[in-house]
């Protein structure tokens, strides 16, 4: 018969010694969820003035981010305050409004560089940031010419119980945000004649706080998230052109793990950040996705956006014009994320290294191609390299002492 104890006012016989090691609480049970504003900047005109025609940066360089726990991602949210007075915007407003945001690692490495659709998009694919994962879809957006109303978001964990939050605990290392505002002619067909909308932005930081080493009844507790060290990347690549005929798009970023690849095709023009319109005729249709000495995927355009799309929690098709997309983060429940981490939730990242030939081939219409690619590194980073993790010089809930002799 097993060693058991009666256990008083459980009812039953537990099959675990008294004097077994304690099972520590799991890091998003101990931890909290928290958001915080680290910065707001008013009287923010596009254009730089009332008819300005200039890239505006948003602090004049680096924004050096709140530190507080780990960071799960930054949420960049843009109303307008001033209406312009007219104008048509382009088919990728409002999210064609910045050209740039790039995060930077406590190292002063860049963990994120993408244009404002890209992080439409990274977000859409990702899945990281709740079952609606399509900011369009938010409540306070809106896609006026005049007075747009969106919210940007730089995901930085890769689920929903901590694991790729970052430590960023150093005021002396912090995480940077790099956001440039693009140009009227980047964003307007017809631009506004008398002013230019005027905004205010406010940036965020999405955290969870720094579990105590045990909680008030003194059991232990986690203070890491899971696999603390493994950390998302997000680069793109843009105005790739192309020729009417048989073409080859070589993807590059290769040796980490990728979760996704957007790419997107474009006619030939002008106004807009990366060449003109969203064309699907741009795009390799039929296409081969060759990964080294494999053709991994053979298919046409139909085919692809039915895959995709099958995947998306609920999204809107305004955006989705003129895509391909290539998905390696499904979860066992098909929806893109999961619920935690590996082996539970996600079911095959493609794993590449720096000299993994990774091509896109196939019949391409005349105009520019632009991708963006998703990976994760699954290496631990040097802890000297990243934010100060745990703080253990904070408050901690009292333990009762120990009584001598207990068992």
């Amino acid at each position: 018969m097993p060693n058991t104890v009666q256990v008083p006012g459980v009812g039953g016989p537990q099959a675990t010694p008294p004097t077994a090691q304690q099972r520590s609480i799991s890091f998003d049970q101990a931890a909290h969820r928290g958001v915080e504003q680290s910065q707001v900047f008013a009287g923010i005109q596009l254009g730089g003035a009332a008819l300005g025609t200039a890239q505006v940066t948003l602090g004049n360089g680096p924004i050096s981010l709140l530190p507080q726990g780990y960071m799960r991602g930054v949420l960049i949210d843009i109303i307008t305050t001033t209406a312009a007075n007219n104008g048509t915007a382009n088919g990728d407003w409002p999210f064609s409004l910045f050209s740039l945001l790039r995060l930077h690692d406590t190292n002063g490495a860049t963990m994120t560089e993408i244009t404002g659709l890209h992080d439409y998009y990274l977000n859409l694919f990702s899945g990281t940031i709740g079952e609606t994962s399509d900011l369009s879809q938010f409540p306070d957006y809106s896609n006026s010419a005049t007075s747009p109303s969106c919210q940007f978001y730089l995901p930085v964990e890769l689920d929903s119980d901590g694991f790729g939050a970052l430590a960023n605990q150093s005021a002396a290392d912090t995480y940077k945000l790099d956001a440039i505002l693009d140009s009227p002619a980047n964003n307007y067909t017809a631009a506004p004649t008398v002013n230019n909308p005027i905004f205010t932005v406010t940036v965020f930081l999405d955290y969870w706080t720094i579990p105590g080493a045990s909680d008030m009844l003194g059991r232990p507790q986690q203070q890491e998230p899971p696999y603390h060290g493994v950390a998302a990347y997000a680069y793109q690549s843009t105005a790739n052109n192309f020729s009417a005929g048989q073409g080859t798009l070589k993807i590059g970023f290769t040796g980490n793990q990728f979760k996704n690849l957007i790419v997107t095709g474009r006619a030939a023009g002008t106004g807009y950040a990366t060449g003109g319109a969203r064309a699907a005729a741009t795009l390799p249709n039929p296409y081969t996705l060759r990964y080294d000495t494999r053709d991994l995927m053979i298919g046409t355009l139909r085919e692809n956006r039915r895959n995709w799309f099958s995947y998306l929690c609920t999204p809107t098709t305004t955006f989705l014009t003129g895509i391909m997309a290539f998905n390696w983060n499904y979860a066992r429940s098909r929806r893109l994320g999961g619920t935690s981490p590996p082996p539970n939730s996600f079911v095959s990242w493609l794993p590449t290294l720096p000299a993994t030939r990774f091509e896109l081939t196939g019949t391409y219409g005349a105009g520019t191609v632009d991708y963006l690619v998703n990976t994760v590194s699954v290496a631990e980073t040097n802890p000297a390299l990243r934010g100060v993790s745990p703080n253990l010089t904070g408050y901690q809930p009292p333990v009762a002492a120990t009584v001598p002799g207990a068992q």
